[in-house]
């Protein structure tokens, strides 16, 4: 976290573990706001939630994640205005939205995911493992196993169609 305080106007980082239920499709979730300190200014304190049930791997993840919608607000809770919770949590559950049914929150959702993927498993790693082990299942569970990240994200970040697209928006970055 030392590189996003260094880097970024976030100031300072925390991290809150709370109960849900499993069911709850909401995982994490962040607080960042700033605050006035003597000595010291306005400060940008930012607040990591993750539920208390998930194994290290989810959360992992999901604290990654949720520092990558962070990133991406100046305030706030979240970039999920009340009205799209709903939409929201019906996407994530039948998770086979058509993309002109797309709502602004389903896109920052996978956008942060793709950011913590690339965070967690940088795309050059990854090429380097499916060119040493190729792709396959078994190397896909390897892989999430060794480095504690979700098989789903893992499996869908290893695919090499994915590896291509990404490959393609970074290089337009370059």
């Amino acid at each position: 976290m030392n590189l996003v305080t260094a880097y970024t106007k976030i100031d300072k980082i925390s991290f809150v573990c709370y109960e849900t239920s499993p069911q709850n499709p909401i995982w994490g979730q962040f607080r960042r706001w700033e605050q006035f300190e003597p000595y010291n200014g306005e400060v940008t304190y930012l607040e990591i939630l993750y539920a208390s049930h998930l194994d290290e791997s989810w959360k992992r993840f999901v604290v990654c994640k949720e520092l990558c919608h962070a990133l991406e607000s100046t305030d706030g809770s979240h970039t999920v205005e009340d009205r799209d919770v709903t939409k929201l949590i019906n996407s994530l559950a039948i998770k086979s939205v058509q993309p002109s049914e797309m709502t602004e929150a389903f896109g920052a959702e996978i956008l942060a995911e793709m950011c913590a993927m690339e965070m967690l498993l940088p795309i050059e790693f990854r090429q380097n493992i499916i060119d040493r082990y190729g792709a396959s299942a078994e190397t896909n569970a390897m892989i999430a196993k060794e480095h504690k990240l979700p098989l789903l994200f893992t499996a869908l970040a290893m695919d090499p169609s994915y590896i291509a697209m990404m490959s393609g928006i970074f290089e337009a970055y370059e």
